[in-house]
């Protein structure tokens, strides 16, 4: 099911940038405007060690797919916002992105470290 999720919300952020900077369709520049800042916003409440340590116990949250193929996704759409201007927009994506590839690393990491511990 987590395929599922990132699938459509990947379909609907991709037709965002598309219909709103290649269409000039100002609803869907909004609806980008607001998905990249709300990200920041999320990723900045994942900083916290409790919340890392929290996330990394109960399991709901991690990449659904290849790291790699969803950071390069992100990257291209830093890259198109800052090829039309949102350079702002552009700098917040791009510290979520860090902060959130960041935050799932060290929550593999105490995964890793749980499964250790619980096997001993």
């Amino acid at each position: 099911m987590a395929y599922v999720k990132w699938f459509i919300y990947q379909i609907v952020l991709a037709a965002a940038f598309w219909y709103g900077f290649f269409g000039n369709i100002n609803g869907a520049i909004n609806l980008v405007l607001f998905i990249s800042w709300f990200r920041l916003i999320v990723s900045l409440l994942l900083i916290s060690e409790d919340t890392r340590t929290k996330i990394a116990v109960d399991g709901k949250i991690g990449y659904p797919i290849f790291p790699q193929l969803s950071f390069m996704i992100s990257v291209s759409y830093v890259l198109v916002l800052v090829w039309f201007g949102a350079w702002f927009t552009g700098i917040a994506l791009a510290i979520s992105i860090l902060i959130m590839r960041n935050t799932f690393n060290e929550i593999n990491i105490l995964r890793k470290q749980n499964v250790k511990v619980m096997g001993e």
